[in-house]
């Protein structure tokens, strides 16, 4: 797993392969895509919070079957350990610094 922190967004982007992640109730949520229409982002149409998007078609920046997940969203367990990377995400998606290797605190 590799997480993306992004505060401005309010998401912790875990990444994935599609054929990594099964979704339970994306029937529960809804899809946004803008811009260029890369990216679907999907949103839960109970508390409008971003579960996860799926990649639509490669790019330079997304592989093909790419998805993210929103691991804020996750059991804090499950991420606990995992290695934080922070990227420039407005310009170059080049890596802001090392990994943060630190268990997330309640809040994160």
């Amino acid at each position: 797993m590799q997480l993306l922190d992004l505060p401005a967004s309010g998401a912790l982007w875990a990444y994935y392969t599609r054929a990594q992640v099964r979704i339970e109730g994306e029937e529960a949520s809804f899809a946004y895509s803008w811009g260029d229409k890369d990216i679907a982002f999907h949103t839960c149409r109970t508390c409008g919070c971003t579960t996860h998007w799926v990649g639509l078609h490669a790019t330079a920046h997304l592989p093909s079957g790419r998805m993210g997940v929103n691991a804020r969203m996750l059991d804090p367990g499950v991420i606990a350990w995992a290695p934080i990377h922070r990227l420039d995400g407005a310009d170059t998606w080049k890596p802001l610094g090392k990994p943060l290797r630190r268990p997330l605190a309640e809040g994160n």
